[in-house]
Order: structure tokens, then sequence, then C-alpha cells
């Protein structure tokens, strides 16, 4: 696996060399713009940005749809931006110690697949919407570990996920319902979109967050986890912040894009979601905005549709 690995980032450096001559590797991968501010560098050849016209971080060189499918199909071998935080990575290679157990045997409290904390918060917004079995789209469900305790919490999940491989486990081992066509999903029918660590991987973030608002309700809810691109966690840790980009992450997000993206919206953003639990009450009691502290590691953004 680590010589996979190894081979990965070579053959990432020398493509990365070569597509910084072609201009239509320079573009916003959110609206396109080619003006931006640049962030900072790594290893010679590329780039982090951020686009002046959106406020979206991006890595240069892009990487575009094709190219982003081929290598979720063939070659994904780990979620981290070094070799040890990929060799260890839970979400994209199945774990040894359960290749023996039932899938729907495994007990995910305390592993790298915990959604406790992400039900914790989806159970204080349930609260306010109904007491009825809310639907939910699980958007990036990979195997579908998160999935499958999404609905033994008691949601009826609809999921998504790009790699064929990953969404037969889920769909034939978890029994997850999965979603293979995204056209196909009718708007305005789930209470819930969620997606936790998808947005940072995607090529085209723009069709995925409008996708995101045309399938739930008005007055209902989006609620996306990332890793934390803002400049507060960045002045805090840099060498974390700087690993969340790269070759797996081609996108950074922070609250001036979510901001600006979201401004017809009401959204509450947060990295610290202990301290953020009772403001996170006024903002679904009053749906007034709300930018928390942001120098932990995930970033949350929870948006209320209201246009």
């Amino acid at each position: 696996m680590q010589t996979n690995i190894v081979l990965n980032r070579l053959k990432y450096f020398f493509s990365s060399f070569i597509k910084n001559f072609n201009t239509s590797n320079k573009k916003c991968t959110y609206c396109g713009s080619q003006t931006y501010e640049v962030i900072v560098k790594k290893f010679f050849v590329t780039k982090l940005v951020r686009c002046n016209n959106c406020k979206f971080m991006f890595r240069i060189p892009t990487t575009n749809f094709e190219e982003s499918n081929k290598y979720y199909q063939d070659e994904y071998s780990g979620g981290g931006q070094d070799l040890i935080e990929d060799k260890k990575n839970f979400t994209v290679d199945f774990p040894e110690e359960f290749k023996n157990i039932n899938p729907k045997l495994i007990n995910f409290k305390n592993t790298d697949k915990d959604y406790s904390k992400y039900i914790l918060i989806l159970s204080k917004i349930k609260k306010k919407i109904s007491t009825k079995k809310l639907k939910l789209f699980d958007y990036g469900c990979s195997w579908g570990y998160g999935s499958y305790q999404l609905k033994q919490a008691g949601y009826d999940v609809t999921s998504y996920e790009i790699s064929k491989s990953r969404s037969n486990f889920a769909e034939s081992k978890l029994g997850i319902k999965i979603i293979s066509n995204l056209n196909n999903v009718e708007q305005e029918t789930f209470d819930f979109f969620f997606s936790a660590h998808v947005l940072e991987h995607l090529p085209e973030p723009k069709k995925s967050l409008d996708f995101a608002l045309s399938i739930i309700k008005k007055n209902n809810y989006l609620v996306i986890f990332t890793p934390n691109g803002s400049f507060e966690r960045k002045k805090k840790d840099f060498y974390r912040w700087n690993k969340a980009w790269g070759l797996i992450h081609p996108n950074l997000i922070d609250e001036k894009f979510y901001k600006n993206i979201f401004s017809k919206q009401q959204y509450f953003i947060t990295s610290n979601f202990d301290e953020d639990f009772l403001f996170l009450e006024n903002f679904l009691a009053k749906s007034e905005n709300y930018c928390g502290k942001l120098d932990g590691e995930e970033i949350l953004i929870i948006v209320k549709k209201v246009s």
C-alpha cells in the first residue's frame, strides 16, 4: 500500500508540473474566475489560492471531473495528506480488524468513523423541525459507515457515493439506500442534506452545493463538515492547516467562502462544537447568522434554506 501511495505522489508531482503550463488548469473550480490571490505554495509546483470573485480556496493546478472520477475509482488509497495518515485512514481502506466481522455488528464508538458528534448536532436541529422520521441525504457516504449510523439513529437515509466499490459495499453489506444518478433525486423532498468531509475533494463544488439546496425543503437544513481552512486555524497550527490541502484535498473551505455563497440563506458556522451549542440553540430559535470560534480542525456550517 505504501508503495502505491509514493507512486501516486510522484505521479501527482509530475502531472502538476506539466499542467501548470495550461491556463485552463488555473480557473476557480467554483465560479470559473481566473483572478485570485496566492495564499501558500507547496512543492514548487502547486499553490493554494483564493478566488477574488467567490472567495473559494482551491489548488492550482486544478483537477477536472474526469481526472477526479478516475482517481476515486482506481487510485484513492488514503484520506490524509501524508503517508502516515494515508496508511491509517479508515474512510477509504476497509480496516483489517473488521474484515472478518459482520459490518452491521461493528461498534463504531471511539473509532475514526464514530458519528456520535454529528448525530448529536443533527438531533438538536431535528427537534426544531419535527418529531417524525426525517429524510436525510448523505452526500459522499464512502463505505456507508456513517449512513448506517444515521439510519440507526432514526433517519430515513438516502446516500450517494461516486466510488462504485464503496457504494456497492454500503448497499449490499449495510443495507444503505444508494442513489447512483443525482438527476433522479426529486427537488425539495429532503429535510436534511448532510455531508462529512466531502466538499474538500470535489472538482465541481458549485454543482454539489446547488444540488444540496435544490433537494431540501424550504426552511430545512444543510449540515456540512470539512477540514477547517480558516485563517484562525492557520495561525494556531500552520503545519496541520497546510496538510489539509494537496493531492487528495484540492479545496480548502473557510468561513469567508461560506458567508459569500450563502449570503441569501441563514447560516451557523463554527469549529468549536462544545462551546457553541448554546449559540446553536439561539440560531435555531431566531435564525440569526452566527460565526463562532474557528481554530479547530473541523469547520461546520449549518445552512437554513430560506429562499
